[in-house]
């Protein structure tokens, strides 16, 4: 059962909410994108450069979310997470200013990982108080390089930027 539902948020579209309570420090959820191959060893990741070309096809087909890259999640310079047509709920954690999740990469490229280290990419509650409650809305800080085209942030958080990069 899962501790977490998807619903329209008031920051942007769709958002990840808490069903039950988290304590702190807890890993909350895996980001994921499509299923993997069975032979891959690198499980959802993807090079960026496949990434690139991915993101044309979608754009062209009009793929919402795909213009702005909502859905993949940028790992490092050369790898990233597509999940804009299919992966799980974590694709719906929104930006903060004032998160209450952060995200951690780790990577376990063995042949058989165990399933606490198959995935690239885990959210964690925040480490500082006070946890996620329920019904509250999962967020962290995308962390987005600075400059280019500015994206508007929604948060709402006493502290926001009014941008996410």
């Amino acid at each position: 059962r899962s501790r977490f539902k998807v619903k329209g948020s008031n920051i942007h579209g769709w958002g990840l909410f808490v069903k039950t309570p988290i304590p702190k420090g807890e890993m909350l959820i895996e980001y994921q994108g499509p299923r993997p191959l069975p032979s891959s060893r690198q499980g959802w990741v993807i090079r960026k450069s496949i990434a690139d070309r991915l993101m044309e096809r979608y754009t062209r087909a009009g793929v919402p979310g795909a213009t702005d890259g909502s859905y993949v999640f940028k790992l490092d310079d050369t790898t990233q997470v597509d999940a804009t047509m299919a992966g799980n709920m974590a694709r719906f954690m929104n930006h903060s200013c004032s998160p209450n999740a952060y995200s951690k990469a780790r990577c376990d490229l063995s042949p058989h990982p165990p399933p606490s280290h198959r995935g690239p990419l885990h959210f964690n509650s925040a480490a500082a108080p006070p946890s996620p409650k329920v019904g509250e809305e999962l967020q962290y800080d995308y962390q987005f390089a600075l400059g280019g085209e500015k994206i508007a942030c929604h948060c709402g958080a006493p502290n926001c930027w009014g941008r996410m990069n």
